[in-house]
């Protein structure tokens, strides 16, 4: 979530076109969408009740809100960070860390859900 205080997109030649930077992550859509999800995970998980049907349904709705959120951030990797002043930008390092930390949200998330054999009884 805190990568989303940085811009997610720069261009590359700096010395031809100066500094130039998109506009933080936060004021995207893909940022804003990964900064709810993430908030909203952890909402989750610190209400996550004791009871099984509790715990069941927090982490369903937990791998759901990351699952969301790995597919937005494919679908703006594959589509690319557009162009600056006119000029083709590449993502940033910021991306590539809130890719990253989605991605390991949504394993975190998978690792969570109960095991349905466990909660069958056993066999």
């Amino acid at each position: 979530m805190a990568t989303t205080a940085f811009p997610w997109s720069f261009v590359e030649a700096s010395r031809l076109f100066g500094d130039v930077a998109g506009p933080i992550a936060a004021r995207t859509n893909p940022g804003f969408t990964c900064v709810t999800t993430c908030l909203l995970t952890a909402l989750l998980a610190i209400s996550e009740g004791r009871s099984a049907s509790s715990r069941e349904a927090v982490r369903s709705a937990c791998l759901v809100l990351m699952g969301a959120a790995a597919v937005v951030m494919l679908a703006h990797l594959a589509a690319g960070p557009d162009a600056l002043r006119g000029v083709e930008a590449r993502h940033s390092t910021w991306f590539f860390a809130a890719s990253a930390a989605v991605a390991m949200g949504l394993f975190v998330a998978r690792l969570r859900m109960p095991n349905k054999r466990a909660l069958s009884g056993g066999a």
